[in-house]
C-alpha cells in the first residue's frame, strides 16, 4: 500500500512520529540497555564507491561484518553474507535496500523512526528495534516506549552505526567505503541510489589533495571526531580511498 518516496528532501516529523507509533506497536524485541564491553571487532561496510576495491578485505577480517544502506545488498551479490544491518533514514526509499534478497542469518538493528515500508520488508527476519535521540523524537519513544533505552545519533547511516556498535559493547572497529566523497571517476555511490541526483558540489582540499564532496560529508567529518572524542577507548581504522580516510 506504499508508495516509493523519492530521495528528495526530509520527511515531515509528523510523519517520522507516525512511524515511531507504527513501529513500536510491532512487538518486535528492543534494545534495552547499553553493553558490556567486549573484544570482537565491528567490520563496518558503508555504500561509498571504495568498497568496490576493498570488499574482499572486509569479508577476511575476523570480527563482526554489518552493513549499511545499500552496502547490505552489495556485499550479498558478492557471496558474503552480512552479519548485522542497520540504516536510519526515515524515507520510504530506504526500504529498497531491504527488499529480497535477505538472508535467514542477518540480524538487522532498526530504528523505530525508519519508514514503515522497511520494517514491512523485514517481516521474516531476525530484527531489533532500537530508539535514536534524534531532534523532538524523544518523547514520541518515551510515550511509546517508556523505559526505552535511546541511543546517540549522529549525521550519517554509517556514523549512527559506530554510535550503535560503541552501544552495543565494540570499541574496535575496521571501517569500510565511509569515503564522504565522490571516487576520482565521479562515482558518489557504490551503485544504484535513490539519492543519486544529490550534488557532490564542493571541492574541498586536505592535506594536498582535493575531493568532490558537499555539506553533509564535511558535517559528517565533524561528527566523527565528536564521537572519536566522546568515546575516547574506541579504535577507528579508516580502509580505503576518500576524505573521510584520508
Amino acid at each position: 500500500s506504499y508508495k516509493i518516496a523519492k530521495g528528495k528532501g526530509p520527511r515531515p516529523p509528523e510523519e517520522i512520529y507516525k512511524n515511531i507509533r507504527v513501529n513500536c506497536a510491532r512487538g518486535l524485541p528492543q534494545l534495552s540497555t547499553r553493553a558490556n564491553m567486549h573484544d570482537r571487532t565491528m567490520v563496518l561496510c558503508c555504500y561509498g564507491p571504495s568498497l568496490r576495491d576493498t570488499w574482499r578485505m572486509a569479508a577476511a577480517e575476523r570480527g563482526d561484518l554489518w552493513t549499511v544502506s545499500g552496502a547490505h545488498h552489495f556485499m550479498l551479490y558478492k557471496g558474503v553474507v552480512p552479519a548485522f544491518h542497520t540504516d536510519v533514514d526515515p524515507r520510504d526509499h530506504k526500504a529498497k535496500f531491504v527488499e529480497a534478497p535477505t538472508c535467514p542469518s542477518t540480524h538487522f538493528y532498526v530504528p523505530s523512526r525508519v519508514s514503515r515500508l522497511y520494517l514491512d520488508h523485514l517481516a521474516d527476519c531476525h530484527t531489533t528495534l532500537y530508539h535514536l535521540k534524534c531532534k523532538n523524537e524523544v518523547p514520541i519513544i518515551k510515550e511509546c516506549a517508556p523505559n526505552a533505552f535511546i541511543c546517540s545519533s549522529a549525521i550519517t547511516a554509517g556514523l549512527c552505526a559506530l554510535q550503535l556498535g560503541l552501544t552495543l559493547g565494540y570499541r574496535d572497529f575496521s571501517i569500510y567505503g565511509m569515503d564522504g566523497s565522490a571516487a576520482d571517476s565521479g562515482e558518489k555511490y557504490l551503485g544504484q541510489h535513490p539519492n543519486e541526483s544529490e550534488p557532490f558540489n564542493s571541492l574541498v582540499e586536505i592535506e594536498g589533495r582535493m575531493f568532490a564532496t558537499n555539506m553533509l560529508m564535511l558535517l559528517a567529518l565533524d561528527d566523527f571526531f565528536a564521537i572519536a572524542t566522546n568515546w575516547p577507548v574506541g579504535t577507528f581504522r579508516f580502509q580505503g580511498d576518500g576524505m573521510m580516510q584520508w
